[in-house]
């Protein structure tokens, strides 16, 4: 039986909205990622998780059972639709190092500009849709899941990241 990895993070900002403090995670399920592409996992299985920050500091982990750690830093590509709705700027899901390509999916708003803070990106106002290629900075961690809990072999372990913002 598969079992379901669950990730919840939490992070507090002493600057509030407008910080540019991100953290956020994910089971990774690129194919030649941590994880080889799996994302349905069994008891007793290592799951590989990719953590996104900027401007976190003092990065803590807990997990409900098994154990979780810690690993290095890693640069993944992602893909992502960004919209334009009468729009310059659209928010990517994690913050970037760079754009790696971009091709408008009909009318085009012209070249697409990373701004300062990582996330945001910035084209001519109007109406489009645009597939953006980026580079971002992960970090990564392993959960090792239990064989069973209490007997139980279908269940479910709870991650929790946090982290401090980095006012520095």
């Amino acid at each position: 039986m598969a079992a379901n990895a669950t990730i919840v993070v939490q992070f507090n900002t002493a600057g509030g909205a407008g910080s540019g403090a991100h953290l956020s995670a994910e089971v990774d399920s690129r194919p030649n990622g941590l994880n080889a592409g799996k994302t349905s996992f069994a008891p007793g299985d290592s799951v590989g998780i990719l953590i996104f920050q900027r401007k976190v500091i003092n990065l803590a982990l807990e997990s409900s059972s098994g154990s979780v750690n810690l690993g290095g830093g890693i640069i993944v590509e992602r893909t992502q639709d960004l919209t334009f709705a009468n729009a310059e700027t659209a928010t990517l899901q994690v913050p970037a190092l760079n754009i790696v390509s971009h091709k408008w999916l009909g009318r085009s708003l012209g070249f697409p500009l990373l701004e300062q803070d990582g996330s945001t990106v910035r084209v001519s106002k109007g109406v489009g849709v645009c597939r953006i290629t980026y580079r971002a900075s992960a970090t990564t961690c392993t959960l090792f899941s239990p064989v069973s809990l209490e007997g139980v072999t279908n269940f479910s372990v709870l991650v929790v990241i946090s982290g401090d913002e980095d006012v520095g």
